[in-house]
């Protein structure tokens, strides 16, 4: 336990690199796509793909999350463990499928116009982007338990982004590219090929027998932090979809890659969230609050320096570097961008307070305030977007934030006697 403590600095800087690599290949995917399909075109591409994560999100992300912890917990046996986390993970996948296939059938014999997408490029979405990346997902947090950070992180992240980068390329040199169609096309296939990837890492999945009242159990105890999840992609996927009903697909794209350029400040936490995650869970299952204390103010520290050294630099070069690498067609105006900006600043604020909360096993408190911000924020979506356009769509992501962030670091300190932010710990010094 020391000795993962010690390495916390090395990690956590390892980790941060790693995910400005990262980053750099969805900058990278997101250049080529804008550039390849225009405005239109890659606006319909966003919109579509919003719609297939949303509707995936308890496993793609939510279930995964909740492996993260589970897995953590394991102290002996492991390898067995897990495996029996992953086979209950697929059986879920073949529920969840079946049912949200069923939701969208009915959707369309009641109105065919009503989602607003191509029905049969929607459903190939679901069927093959969500499975793949879901099951991925989670060998990556089975993965980052077991003393493997970075390599979860890869395959996670990197790996499905690297893929869908060279597929498009290659195809743009065989054929070209000027419709959203054959990128969803893409992504597909660099999913599988992502999945088969981590399959090969894990030596593969042995299939046992098991009682499948587990899977229910499974369900029942990972809700919660499957809605957490929920709420938490809620609130970057409502602004997107709501602002697609108000707004052109153009308009939809240039806040996209407005957001995509901002996330860069944020990177510091996402990417020391990956580290101390597990850590925090494994202090929590030991009951070391102290070294939990520690992590969070710690891993914040280099949170914050990194979003104030990195915003100020995007800051005053946004409006060059879109106009160099996408051209002016998809600026947005400064003082939209601040308010963007300042998204992640908020975020990095509070520190790793979600992680701390959920891994101590208290997310009963973290569904409570990620309800009551996604419910004030996406109120204040429907009332701003259709009045201030872009502008209400940043506002509201925003507040919705503030509230989250401030809630949680008063619930952290107040359940756990854990400050998560280095600034406020700092100030309350005095």
């Amino acid at each position: 336990m020391a000795k993962q403590i010690n390495g916390l600095t090395k990690n956590s800087f390892l980790s941060i690199f790693l995910n400005i690599f990262i980053y750099f290949f969805d900058f990278v995917l997101i250049f080529l796509l804008a550039n390849f399909l225009g405005p239109l075109e890659f606006g319909k591409y966003i919109i579509l793909i919003s719609l297939i994560k949303f509707i995936g999100l308890p496993i793609l992300v939510g279930y995964p999350y909740f492996i993260l912890r589970k897995s953590s917990y394991i102290k002996s046996n492991k390898r067995k463990e897990n495996n029996y986390l992953l086979i209950r993970n697929i059986y879920l996948i073949m529920i969840y499928l079946i049912f949200i296939l069923l939701i969208v059938f009915l959707i369309q014999l009641w109105d065919q116009n009503l989602l607003n997408v191509k029905i049969n490029l929607l459903l190939f979405g679901i069927i093959t982007i969500i499975p793949t990346l879901s099951l991925n997902n989670s060998i990556s947090s089975v993965i980052r338990t077991s003393s493997g950070e970075i390599k979860g992180q890869t395959l996670e992240k990197l790996i499905p982004n690297v893929l869908f980068i060279l597929l498009t390329l290659i195809f743009v040199l065989l054929f070209g590219l000027h419709e959203h169609n054959i990128s969803i096309y893409l992504y597909s296939t660099a999913s599988i090929l992502t999945l088969v990837l981590s399959l090969i890492k894990i030596k593969g999945i042995c299939w046992t027998n098991f009682k499948f009242k587990e899977v229910i159990k499974d369900i029942k105890d990972s809700k919660i932090i499957v809605f957490i999840q929920i709420f938490v992609l809620f609130n970057n996927l409502f602004p997107l979809i709501i602002l697609s009903f108000f707004e052109t697909p153009e308009v939809v794209g240039k806040y996209k890659l407005a957001l995509q350029i901002s996330a860069i400040s944020g990177l510091g936490l996402h990417a020391i969230n990956k580290i101390v995650q597990p850590r925090f869970a494994k202090c929590f299952s030991n009951k070391d609050f102290s070294k939990i204390q520690k992590i969070a103010i710690d891993s914040n520290r280099i949170t914050i320096i990194y979003y104030f050294l990195i915003s100020i630099l995007i800051f005053f070069s946004y409006e060059k570097f879109i106009s160099i690498f996408f051209g002016t067609d998809f600026l947005i105006s400064k003082i939209t961008f601040l308010i963007i900006l300042l998204i992640p600043f908020i975020n990095s604020l509070f520190g790793s307070v979600g992680a701390i909360i959920d891994m101590s096993g208290k997310e009963i408190e973290t569904f409570k305030w990620y309800g009551i911000a996604l419910f004030i924020g996406l109120l204040s979506n429907l009332l701003l977007i259709p009045i201030i356009g872009i502008n209400g769509a940043a506002f509201s992501t925003l507040i919705e934030c503030s509230i989250r962030g401030f809630a949680l670091w008063k619930q952290s300190f107040k359940l756990l006697k854990v400050n998560s932010s280095f600034l406020l710990n700092e100030i309350f010094k005095y």
